[in-house]
């Protein structure tokens, strides 16, 4: 089976965003499994971007 990657974006990273990346990235294989995607957090929007976000890496 071809390796197809999704990618997507996220807006906010409040206490919803942050968990629905953490079950994203916690679920990854799983959701391999099942679907046949590889999922990719591409962005991730925001109100302040000068605020540090642990475990994010920094795209600007």
């Amino acid at each position: 089976m071809e390796k197809q990657t999704m990618r997507f974006a996220i807006l906010g990273l409040g206490t919803v965003g942050k968990g629905v990346v953490k079950l994203l990235q916690e679920s990854r294989e799983m959701l391999h499994l099942k679907t046949g995607l590889n999922l990719e957090l591409a962005k991730v929007l925001v109100r302040d971007a000068s605020k540090p976000r642990p475990g994010l890496r920094d795209s600007r």
